[in-house]
């Protein structure tokens, strides 16, 4: 049997790109991404998102005495450091 007919499952990066070659090479392959990949962009999001919008509503970044900016230091802590 093919190497490539033995792959069950395979680790991704969650991007269009990958997963589309992966469907057309690897048809019958299950997908899983890692979780510190998801974490990250989860993370990524939490940061741009409130940046983005902030800078839409007020024309500039968020500073630290923003709300948002308070909101997303709670969102990236860890757990044991919340209180």
């Amino acid at each position: 049997m093919s190497g490539r007919l033995a792959l069950q499952v395979v680790a991704i990066d969650p991007s269009a790109a990958f997963r589309k070659a992966l469907r057309m090479w690897l048809p019958r392959t299950a997908v899983a991404v890692g979780h510190f990949r998801l974490i990250s962009l989860a993370n990524q999001s939490v940061t741009e998102t409130p940046q983005n919008l902030s800078q839409q509503a007020k024309g500039r970044r968020d500073r630290a005495v923003d709300k948002a900016w308070a909101h997303r230091a709670l969102l990236l802590r860890h757990a044991d450091t919340l209180t």
